[in-house]
């Protein structure tokens, strides 16, 4: 018998644990122990509160007050929900086995009623007691009905009477769930799940993928809602079965399309619906009659494809073909079309590259105008690359300025052409230091500085300071579509306007964009000028219809077709044309790796690396067990490439592809067509307390924010279908609205905003994250970061100081491939019984991770299958945990690309440091501020795959780099900074395979050997800050080359 005085312990006791769990000394575990604890004891009193109130009421009485006593907070429902599901449970588990047909009906109605009446709207009691005393009264009278046929003996007789009355409940509670879903469920209509029709299949196997890994990863899933999402998966599985059997996306009849457009989006409601039962926002009665609708809506949706799917079946080898092309794992990629020759401008060219280099010594302004697409950046980059004009200035500074322009954004462009700065040495400096630092850069060198795609006077009317006239012939080169500025200063200007591509430019630019060396077949000559002509004379038309017919580049068919398609309207109403064709004829894959391009402004130069994972964590790339997910995303890009939609704008020192950009025109094309499309929104300045009737809609499946964000209303919906964010400026962060709002998003870009530690803990509550970048005064993560089950890629980046403390819960994050924490990270490895348990097996790479002695080689094993690791090496015996003698990075049998820097020693003296062992399969090594004995070169030097070789901050034995006979014989790129050596020993024949030379603030060096004029597969000496006897010993280096047949070797010396 429950009496007041163990109530009042009951209370007094709850009273004491909520005062404790206030206590900020407590750590998280520790606090949610105390929050487990403090609801039982909450549970306990209320139905020991209930007890003594209703000692002569039933068990279903009791119960349903206890549960609607508890006013359920967030944290409270999978307990809630354990009880309820129990309760249920309790009262059908001893019906006869002649009702299971309705029992199963019945236990789903009951669930959500009881649920109902625990954690009920807030309107619903504003509206008074009406549905929950009826709710109360069917759960009641199911528990007596339950009762009575538990209490009498079954005859035929009975059991009819029973199934009826079963039925009648089974009616009242399908009665009640309708006037729930009517008034209190938001069930979005299909059109409010926007899909890319073309991506739709691609995307049900990328839903399909979460789902199980979603269910794999025990993920926190109340009682019974499992059981749904389960269901769920099945249902897709079997609609994307049908989807193979009966029909394709890309038929072209009308009925067949828009049953695709709805069965795409029935697939990313159901997506919608799985992701909002995992997170603690929505009560789960709520989850529940959505997972019902749309487990239903899957259903009807097959029985349309099995109707509809007969009429116009197809044959199934088409089908297979079809699906097999919207996966590129077959995908062969080229280098071959990147750094073609540029065709035509020839005697364009002539004219610009003399107006640079001749005339006054006084500063020049030379402007090339054309229409878009006419070919000016290209002309300008001809022009660039000249070797008379490398000869002709000290110092070539590229800035591509758009009409995005941003003046901080072009400062940092033209710096970190000039100097040795990163991004990350500037980020504390002000615009008017950068500014000055640019200007004391160029002081008394004759420049040439190219500002690509200038759309107004404000860039150079806020550049031009940094410009200063040395009186010694340097230019300012512009591209532009505007025909004249108001220009407000005495700088001289010539005009230079771009005429459109001859006939036979056009032609040969074609010709040479889809045969490459081959010879144009000759019975597509004539078809192929008539092609050409209709390009208008502009040679981004030309490249882009080339990027069409190599898709079949033999087939005479192919070509009239296309000439067919293309239209002779105005130059640049036909290259929209152009590209709406090309986009009609790029592989579905590649669609929405397209479109994502228009996310970016156009001044941005993309990095390959974040551009592939983006994709990748949006979905668009396909897995498969025999290929890595990063390769493939990589070959996307190499496609594109191809296809002539995107640009190479830098490439790594191993020749791959690392920055990339997209024209003008066909990012326009893109955000044009992504809006369309319903696939993405760039929003510029908006303010989401504004009225949505303003046209904007903030529930696209994809937002990128290219302006200041100001407030997020309270009152705009929960929860919203949004599943990624890019933000392309930097600004103050929103408030916690934010993450209230967008509790479903997969993709958050914040690296360009300013966090604060304060925001981190509500970022945690994105459990669905794929995909994250941060950015500002972040000291630590917190050990929340392990909700974060099914994120891929962390980055990271600390304004200074530089340090990230990292918390050892992140070794149980066992989806991450990719962790990117700068300056560094400081890993706390935690203290784990089993070392097994730690292990990370997925993670590709990670960087920079601070290395703590003896503790390194416990990380390195649990990161196994790492390709990429960047570190930082504490000066040996400075480190409070014990130094080491010998780094073994060669248990990492799987790394590609190492980075080693070492901290500590004096601006005058390198730190003593271990010494190391590598990998084999090692191909890119960089090195930076640290005394290399000669062993330790040779040893490096013996890598057979060494391909990039990077010294930076370098110290030698004796000031002397020694290099042996068979050492680095496949080194195709080495570059030294800073380094501290006099003399090069090397044999006769050095560097076999050595492709790239790059020698920076060298002081101490005294020339290049002379040998490596032997090097046949020598491209480019770069030389800057090095005495002028090394450049000298470069010119005759190059000099002997070119009288070899080395007609593509480049020497830059600065």
């Amino acid at each position: 018998m429950v009496n007041s005085s163990f109530l009042a312990v009951l209370v007094s006791t709850t009273e004491q644990l909520a005062r404790l769990g206030d206590e900020p000394s407590l750590t998280d575990p520790m606090k949610d122990q105390i929050q487990k604890l403090q609801m039982e004891l909450n549970f306990l009193k209320m139905f020991s509160w209930c007890w003594l109130k209703f000692e002569e009421a039933g068990i279903t009485g009791m119960y349903l007050e206890v549960l609607k006593a508890l006013k359920v907070s967030a944290s409270d429902t999978l307990l809630v929900a354990e009880i309820v599901a129990d309760f249920v449970n309790f009262l059908l588990e001893n019906l006869p086995a002649v009702f299971i047909d309705r029992i199963e009906i019945i236990r789903e109605g009951l669930i959500i009623i009881i649920a109902f009446l625990v954690d009920s709207p807030e309107d619903c009691e504003d509206d008074g007691d009406k549905l929950l005393t009826q709710a109360d009264a069917i759960v009641t009278e199911a528990a007596s009905l339950f009762y009575s046929i538990f209490l009498e003996e079954m005859n035929e007789n009975v059991v009819e009477e029973k199934k009826f009355l079963l039925s009648e409940v089974i009616g009242k509670i399908e009665r009640f769930l309708e006037v729930v879903k009517k008034f209190y469920v938001y069930i979005p209509e299909a059109s409010e799940f926007y899909s890319l029709r073309t991506h739709g299949i691609g995307y049900i196997d990328f839903i399909l993928e979460n789902l199980k890994k979603m269910l794999k990863q025990n993920c926190k899933f109340v009682p019974f809602v499992k059981h749904k999402v389960v269901m769920v998966q099945e249902e897709l599985q079997s609609l994307r079965t049908f989807l193979t059997d009966k029909m394709d996306g890309q038929n072209e009849h009308e009925e067949l399309k828009d049953l695709w457009r709805r069965t795409i989006n029935v697939a990313y409601h159901a997506e919608h619906v799985t992701d909002l039962s995992l997170i603690s926002c929505s009560c789960f009665w709520y989850s529940i009659i959505c997972l019902s609708t749309v487990i239903q809506e899957i259903k009807i949706t097959k029985t349309e494809i099995e109707n509809i799917g007969n009429k116009h079946m197809k044959k199934p080898v088409i089908l297979i073909a079809n699906m097999n092309s919207m996966h590129p794992f077959a995908a062969q990629a080229s280098n071959s079309r990147i750094d073609e020759a540029v065709i035509g401008f020839d005697d364009e060219a002539e004219t610009i590259i003399n107006r640079l280099t001749r005339g006054s010594e006084q500063l020049e302004i030379v402007s090339i105008i054309g229409m878009p697409g006419q070919g000016k950046t290209t002309l300008a980059k001809k022009v660039y690359n000249h070797p008379s004009i490398c000869y002709h200035f000290i110092q070539c500074v590229w800035c591509c300025v758009s009409q995005e322009y941003e003046y901080r954004s072009a400062l940092l462009e033209m710096l970190c052409n000039v100097t040795e700065l990163s991004r990350h040495d500037t980020s504390e400096m002000s615009n008017d230091e950068l500014a000055n630092r640019l200007r004391k850069c160029l002081i008394g060198r004759s420049y040439l500085i190219v500002m690509d795609d200038i759309w107004d006077i404000r860039p150079w009317s806020e550049l031009k300071r940094s410009f200063p006239d040395n009186n010694n012939g340097s230019r300012i080169l512009f591209t532009s579509r505007i025909q004249k500025f108001s220009w407000q200063d005495e700088c001289k200007c010539y005009f230079h306007t771009l005429r459109p591509f001859h006939e036979e430019e056009c032609w040969q630019l074609l010709k040479q964009k889809t045969f490459h060396k081959d010879e144009c077949p000759q019975d597509l000559v004539e078809v192929g000028m008539e092609i050409a002509r209709k390009c208008k004379g502009l040679p981004l038309s030309i490249v882009l219809v080339a990027g069409i017919l190599s898709r079949s580049k033999n087939s005479l068919y192919w070509w009239k077709q296309i000439a067919f398609n293309l239209s002779s309207s105005h130059p640049t109403e036909g290259s929209m044309d152009i590209l709406e064709l090309s986009y009609k004829h790029l592989p579905d894959h590649l669609k929405p790796c397209f479109l994502y391009l228009g996310a970016f402004s156009g001044s941005q130069k993309i990095r390959a690396r974040k551009m592939t994972l983006l994709w990748i964590s949006e979905g668009f790339i396909g897995r498969t067990d025999q290929r890595r997910l990063e390769d493939v995303a990589m070959e996307c890009l190499m496609d594109l490439i191809n296809h002539s939609l995107v640009i190479v704008s830098e490439r790594s020192s191993d020749g791959g592809i690392k920055g990339c950009q997209v024209h003008n025109l066909l990012r326009e094309f893109c955000i044009m067509k992504a809006k369309e499309e319903k696939f993405l929104q760039l929003i510029y300045q908006y303010d989401f307390d504004k009225d949505p009737s303003d046209g904007r809609d903030i529930d696209m499946h994809r937002l990128c924010f290219h302006g200041s964000l100001f407030y997020f209303a309270d009152s705009h919906r929960i929860c919203s279908p949004v599943h990624s964010i890019i933000f392309a400026y930097g600004m103050e962060f929103v408030d916690y609205c934010f993450f209230r709002t967008f509790r479903l998003l997969k993709v958050l870009d914040m690296e360009r905003l300013y966090l604060k530690g304060s925001d981190l803990d509500a970022l945690m509550l994105l459990v669905h994250l794929r995909y994250l970048a941060i950015s500002g005064s972040i000291r630590r993560l917190p050990s929340s970061i392990a909700n974060l089950w099914n994120l891929e890629t962390l980055i990271v980046i600390r304004r200074l100081p530089w340090s990230i403390d990292l918390p050892d819960t992140i070794w149980q994050m066992k989806s991450l491939r990719h962790v990117n924490a700068r300056a560094f990270a400081n890993v706390s490895l935690g203290d784990y019984e089993f070392e097994e348990l730690c292990q990370l097996e997925n993670v590709h790479t990670f960087s920079t991770v601070l290395c703590h002695g003896r503790d390194t080689e416990i990380l390195l094993r649990r990161l196994p299958r790492l390709r990429k690791l960047s570190c930082i090496i504490p000066e040996s015996g400075k480190h409070q945990v014990g130094s080491c003698k010998v780094l073994d990075f060669s248990i990492l049998s799987e790394l590609e690309a190492l980075d080693l820097s070492c901290m500590g020693g004096t601006e005058f003296s390198t730190p003593k440091i271990p010494a190391f062992e590598f990998p084999k399969v090692l191909k890119k090594l960089t090195l930076f501020k640290c005394f290399l004995p000669t062993a330790a070169i040779s040893a490096i030097g013996q890598l057979p795959n060494l391909v990039v070789l990077k010294l930076r901050n370098i110290d030698f034995a004796k000031h002397i780099l020694y290099v042996e006979d068979g050492e680095f014989l496949n080194l195709k790129f080495l570059a030294m900074h800073h380094s501290e050596f006099e003399r090069w020993a090397v044999p006769d024949e050095p560097f076999p395979s050595l492709e790239n030379l790059v020698l920076t603030d060298c002081t101490k060096l005294k020339e290049i050997p002379s040998s490596f004029a032997d090097i046949s597969t020598l491209k480019m000496i770069k030389i800057r800050g090095c005495c002028p006897s090394v450049e000298k010993s470069a010119q005759t280096i190059y000099e002997e080359q070119k009288d070899m047949g080395n007609g593509d070797l480049r020497l830059i010396c600065s």
